[in-house]
């Protein structure tokens, strides 16, 4: 889980420079809040299925 933070940390200010011009702050907000849900559950699903690099 802490490779998925710091990978989140590095996406980031992409995110926030993106989406926060175009759409606003709140919606860059929500759009970070929804990349971390997302990084999350990936990192939870290849953890809890023990998946391997092929």
């Amino acid at each position: 889980m802490a490779l998925t933070l710091g990978v989140w940390l590095c996406a980031l200010p992409f995110v926030l420079l993106l989406i926060g011009p175009l759409f606003g702050v709140k919606a860059a907000a929500l759009a970070a809040g929804g990349l971390l849900v997302a990084v999350a559950a990936i990192c939870w699903y290849v953890c809890a299925f023990e998946l391997e690099a092929p």
